[in-house]
């Protein structure tokens, strides 16, 4: 594994690397579909060319920056997006929380039931579903425009993000309760991820004017965990942090000094 491979890589380590919660390709990618997708009739339902997608999976693993809105094909990149996810080695919401996903199915309340066990994730899978679901609820809620309902999303997402370690016939069989539990993920998303317990609690636009009325003081790296509200407000928080420690490792002397950042 390179220095700069991103498919395939563990999300804890891709986040430890990137020094945010959120992997920083993952979260510009999930940002560019927010600002341009929500609209597209069939997206994540139109393939891409297989060619055309190693392509940019070959890029991203050599480090090179995506400029997305150059490449002038949506469905591309939510296929890099289905891609990554289905690379992980484990998926996003587990293999050890397979069985407790499933069993909320056989609840009265399964939201709740959702709530409870999303808040047991490790906290980057955690923070990487609430951002994920919440560009999916934005999606079924345009669903009108894109023809991508919940259930439809539920299809596509389901097997890529929740699926047992080992497959079998019982994986066939639960295929239906795994569908209805990633469209309760994208349905109740403000149910499952509460604003009270979510890992991004203010708005980054409350942060910005804060730090405008005191514009004579050095700027600050913030706290990546001071996001919620959009997606926008988070791909902003996360380019400003990391411009700070590109000044910060560009008048570093030595490793020592590096290795402090």
């Amino acid at each position: 594994m390179t220095a700069t491979e991103v498919f395939g890589v563990p999300l804890q380590e891709l986040a430890a690397r990137d020094q945010v919660d959120v992997p920083v390709f993952l979260l510009r990618l999930i940002k560019f579909l927010n600002d341009t997708a929500l609209e597209v009739e069939g997206v994540f339902r139109m393939s891409a060319g297989v060619k055309q997608l190693e392509q940019l999976r070959v890029q991203v693993d050599r480090g090179l920056d995506l400029p997305f809105a150059e490449i002038g094909d949506v469905h591309l990149v939510a296929s890099l997006l289905k891609q990554y996810l289905m690379d992980l080695p484990e998926p996003l919401l587990t293999f050890g929380l397979y069985p407790s996903f499933l069993g909320a199915t056989q609840t009265e309340n399964p939201a709740a039931k959702l709530r409870t066990i999303i808040n047991s994730l490790p906290p980057v899978n955690r923070a990487v579903a609430e951002i994920l679901f919440l560009f999916l609820n934005r999606l079924h809620n345009n669903c009108v425009a894109n023809k991508m309902t919940a259930q439809n999303l539920a299809i596509i997402f389901s097997q890529i993000v929740l699926r047992p370690e080992v497959e079998s016939v019982e994986m066939l069989r639960d295929a239906p309760k795994v569908t209805a539990i990633v469209k309760e993920l994208i349905v109740e998303f403000d149910t499952v991820f509460p604003l009270d317990s979510s890992l991004f609690k203010h708005s980054l636009r409350e942060r910005v004017a804060q730090e405008k009325s005191a514009s004579s003081k050095e700027g600050s790296q913030g706290d990546f965990r001071a996001l919620r509200s959009t997606l926008d407000d988070a791909v902003l928080l996360l380019l400003e942090r990391l411009q700070v420690l590109q000044n910060d490792l560009e008048k570093a002397e030595n490793r020592d000094d590096v290795i402090e950042i």
